[in-house]
């Protein structure tokens, strides 16, 4: 991953440097973060928690020590009171992929702030 980021970050520089603040990196693990960052001191990034062994206690903790305003949480490891956690501290959650309006609705009542979704449009996401 690191490779394709300096690989990006070379390619931006020689086109247009300013397109690299409107990248934002998506990491799979904490590794990850530093590997990154190494490359290009990216502005936002997104901690999706899927591939890792990581509690949410434990991305929660990691990702306000460092400044990760957004976090991916898979449908199965969502609760209630790790969402009104992470809501407190400010993070983002979004999960994914969810293409059931009723599923959408429940999660978003539990805190979820947006959905990757395969068809469900913002209109029908705004009438829930």
């Amino acid at each position: 991953s690191s490779e394709q980021f300096k690989e990006l970050v070379r390619v931006c520089k020689e086109i247009d440097e300013s397109v690299l603040d409107r990248i934002i990196p998506q990491i799979y693990n904490e590794g990850m973060y530093d590997s990154v960052m190494g490359q290009y001191k990216f502005k936002s990034m997104i901690y999706t928690l899927y591939a890792t062994s990581s509690t949410n206690q434990q991305a929660l903790e990691f990702v306000t020590a460092r400044g990760i305003k957004v976090v991916t949480i898979p449908p199965e490891r969502i609760n209630e009171q790790d969402m009104k956690l992470f809501n407190s501290y400010g993070i983002k959650v979004y999960t994914h992929t969810i293409n059931d309006l009723e599923q959408m609705k429940n999660l978003k009542n539990m805190g979820i702030y947006g959905f990757y979704t395969d068809f469900i449009t913002p209109v029908q996401f705004n009438g829930l």
